[in-house]
């Protein structure tokens, strides 16, 4: 290590020469691009002279210079566009066009290739790009002179490069490119336009369809409720008659067909409630006092009488005089 005049280390390394600012941090390293012997230099090799030069040995001889006439690369490099490509065949554009590149929808691979002019040492040259309305930020390509865009969408874009010299001065400005993707035919106002009239009629047909279904919909309501209403009708009716029905049944089954007098199965019905109405009537009574008057106690007649007497009737003047007798 030395120490020049501005305080600044200078080191020698295996990797080339280090400028070293121990204040701020600063650090260069020189190497073959910049004119030494090798970028390899042997340890213990330097010397400083009453002057102020340096120098510092290797295996292909020594490096000697002034720190103070050591200048970096200031120059500010200009950028080009080298070529255009589609589908990686170049593309021959007008220089004296100033509008944007024209692109169509199908042009779903261009790259495009630049070049900054700086020569003092071309393979320490590098580059940035940013295409705007695509990339959100800066892309970094370090040596790489090309940039390669697939299935950009219609738009328009301006790919913006920048590039630095070997001392890493930037040309901020760059070179801006504007770029003009085709809309596709199935995206152009007609269409859309054309998209919007279907897309209407049918959203026409669907609320015509909805409204047709909605006025069947109602309309068998409607019939349903017609049909309700009548089959209840109907069932209240032959509920009725049913009813009659059982009515008559029920009158033909405790009455006798031929006399229309209560038969044996009315009878047999009615002796348990007339057993307890007559229950209940003696139980009132002797409960009640001596004070109380009561009506007479109820007594219950049952008069059997037997029509076997009459079968000579049949027998001599035939059934239907004996049913008369009978009646």
């Amino acid at each position: 290590m030395l120490e020049d005049e501005e305080n600044n280390i200078w080191l020698s390394t295996s990797h080339g020469l280090t400028r070293l600012n121990p204040w701020t941090g600063q650090a260069k390293t020189f190497d073959l691009t910049h004119g030494l012997q090798v970028n390899d230099f042997h340890f213990g090799a330097h010397y400083k002279s009453r002057d102020g030069r340096m120098f510092f040995g290797g295996p292909n001889g020594f490096n000697v210079f002034h720190p103070s006439q050591v200048r970096d690369n200031e120059h500010v490099p200009p950028i080009v566009l080298t070529e255009f490509l589609k589908f990686n065949e170049p593309v021959a554009l007008d220089p004296a066009s100033d509008g944007p590149i024209e692109l169509r929808y199908d042009d779903s691979v261009v790259a495009f290739e630049f070049a900054t002019l700086d020569f003092t040492a071309p393979e320490r040259n590098r580059y940035r790009y940013m295409l705007e309305g695509f990339d959100q930020d800066w892309n970094e390509l370090g040596t790489l002179r090309r940039v390669t865009y697939t299935n950009l969408r219609s738009g328009n874009y301006t790919l913006r490069v920048r590039a630095s010299n070997n001392d890493g001065i930037w040309n901020e400005a760059g070179i801006a490119l504007a770029l003009a993707v085709g809309t596709p035919p199935w995206m152009t106002v007609w269409a859309l336009s054309g998209y919007s009239v279907i897309l209407a009629g049918f959203g026409w047909a669907l609320v015509r369809r909805h409204r047709h279904k909605a006025e069947r919909q109602a309309q068998y309501q409607r019939q349903l409720e017609r049909d309700m209403a009548e089959r209840t009708a109907q069932l209240a009716t032959q509920n009725s008659e049913l009813g009659d029905l059982n009515d008559k049944l029920q009158e033909v089954s405790i009455t006798d067909s031929l006399t229309g007098l209560w038969n044996r199965r009315y009878l047999i019905g009615e002796m348990p409630k007339n057993l307890a109405m007559v229950r209940r009537a003696r139980g009132d009574k002797s409960s009640t006092t001596d004070d109380v008057k009561t009506s007479a106690d109820p007594n219950l007649l049952f008069l059997l009488i037997d029509l076997d007497g009459l079968k000579w009737i049949n027998d001599t003047y035939g059934h239907q005089a004996g049913d008369r007798a009978i009646v």
